[in-house]
């Protein structure tokens, strides 16, 4: 998961970044070039199992955060951002913004992007359907799909409002259009604005950057002091995580032992041989079952695999089972 972070001029971009990673703005950040940083997501299901089975190895699961820099050419920035999975948005809202109206300028340029891009494959393409090539069909294809997608920004309507399939998505994701990716919106707010509030719009997160910055870099016993003083129960990192989780649609299964307990990010729906894949391709190739244990009833088994199978709470699944957040798994496999 790669998670882009863009935003107005002055926003708090590098802030969020220092927010997510932990990290005080390095050379690069200050000088305006593109950072990026692997950072680990925050669970507390894998620290318990951890603290159970004391592996030699531990895995979080990894996202990766980018600072695009405000340095860089508009060209290499633009190029930068389309190898995002998704997009923060920060809205500085402690400047009085109106974040409706930020959102629609956004989407106004990324739109003629997007446009600019698409009118040059249409060109190509409208060439190359006119030669008796072993593609041909293919192309004419992908041309009614970039007419479909020109029409709809010309109207200055984004691509994410189109009703595009999953085959569709899957030839569309190398083009990385600005207006098809995710985007999580964050309400970066000044201190007279906490404590958060108890509900937010979908895919909205409030974050006081300049507060959760000097947080982050902080020792963990400090956090938590300074956190009760404001008011806030829980730093912006995980919530922050949580809710692009819940806009990419992913999950996380777990693989446990003495050796390692590691975490494993999939997207909601994925079948067991698919999920094993992610794993190691043999596991997927030669997928027998799977030994599934919920978490939830593994820690209510007392934390032991051999007394949830006892507890008949351990189940054998076959091809056609969809995990679930927050399995545990044992792939059986033969290659």
């Amino acid at each position: 998961m790669k998670l882009g972070i863009v935003g107005p001029p002055q926003a708090g971009k590098t802030t969020l970044f220092t927010v997510l990673t932990g990290q005080q703005p390095g050379p690069d950040a200050l000088a305006g070039r593109t950072v990026s940083k692997m950072v680990s997501v925050p669970d507390p299901r894998l620290e318990r199992l951890r603290e159970i089975f004391e592996p030699r190895s531990f895995k979080p699961a990894m996202f990766q955060a980018v600072d695009f820099g405000a340095a860089v050419s508009a060209a290499a920035r633009e190029g930068e951002e389309r190898t995002a999975d998704a997009f923060l948005v920060v809205l500085p809202l402690y400047a009085g913004l109106d974040p409706a109206e930020a959102l629609e300028e956004l989407d106004l340029e990324w739109t003629l992007l997007d446009l600019g891009i698409v009118e040059k494959r249409i060109e190509r393409l409208e060439k190359a359907v006119v030669k008796p090539t072993p593609h041909r069909e293919q192309d004419e294809k992908e041309l009614a799909r970039m007419r479909r997608l020109a029409a709809a920004l010309g109207e200055q309507r984004p691509l994410r409002e189109l009703a595009l399939d999953d085959e569709e998505r899957l030839a569309l994701r190398p083009y990385g259009f600005h207006t098809l990716k995710p985007r999580l919106v964050i309400h970066n707010v000044d201190e007279q604005a906490l404590p958060y509030p108890d509900t937010e719009p979908e895919a909205v997160v409030t974050v006081c950057g300049s507060l959760e910055a000097e947080l982050a870099v902080l020792p963990p016993e400090d956090q938590a002091d300074m956190r009760e003083g404001f008011g806030i129960e829980e730093p912006a990192r995980p919530r922050l995580i949580r809710a692009a989780y819940r806009l990419l649609g992913l999950i996380s299964f777990f693989t446990v032992g003495p050796d390692e307990v590691r975490a494993w990010t999939i997207p909601a729906g994925t079948p067991a041989p698919v999920a094993a894949g992610a794993i190691h391709s043999d596991l997927q190739r030669g997928f027998i079952r799977a030994e599934v244990t919920a978490y939830d009833d593994f820690i209510a088994a007392g934390g032991s695999l051999k007394a949830a199978k006892a507890a008949n709470v351990t189940r054998l699944e076959g091809k056609d089972y969809i995990v679930q957040d927050g399995d545990i798994l044992e792939i059986r496999f033969s290659v």
